[in-house]
C-alpha cells in the first residue's frame, strides 16, 4: 500500500468546532505527566505525503476510542498508504500514559489520539 497521493490541504473537518477555531498560537506544549508548561508551541509542520509513514494510536481505554481509531488507521492506509501502525491503550482514561517514552523512542510520523464514549 505505497500510495503517494499527496495529503489534501483543505481544512480537516473536526468533531469539535472549538478545536477547529483554535488559534495556534495558543497551543501550549503539554507533558505525559498532565502537567502543561507556560511556553507556547506552534503546529507541527504538515506532511507531505502519507506514504509510509509510522502512525502511533493512543487509546484512552474509553468505549469505542479502540474501534475508531483503528478503523481511521486503516482507512489512512487504504486511502493514503500509511506504513507501520502501532497502538498504545492506557490502563484507565483517567491516568496518564505511562508509555510514552516508548512511544517517542519508536519514533511514529504522527500520533492520533481518541475518546470514546
Amino acid at each position: 500500500m505505497n500510495d503517494q497521493r499527496a495529503i489534501p490541504t483543505g481544512r480537516l473537518a473536526v468533531l469539535h468546532p472549538g478545536v477547529e477555531a483554535a488559534d495556534a498560537a495558543d497551543i501550549r506544549a503539554a507533558r505525559s505527566d498532565g502537567s502543561n508548561p507556560s511556553r507556547r508551541i506552534g503546529l507541527a509542520p504538515r506532511l507531505a505525503t502519507l506514504a509510509g509513514k509510522r502512525l502511533a494510536l493512543l487509546d484512552n481505554n474509553k468505549v469505542n476510542a479502540r474501534e475508531l481509531l483503528h478503523a481511521f488507521a486503516e482507512r489512512l492506509q487504504r486511502d493514503y498508504g500509511i506504513g507501520e501502525i502501532r497502538a498504545w491503550r492506557k490502563p484507565t482514561s483517567a491516568a496518564p500514559a505511562p508509555f510514552m517514552d516508548e512511544i517517542r523512542q519508536w519514533m511514529p510520523d504522527l500520533l492520533f489520539s481518541a475518546s470514546g464514549d
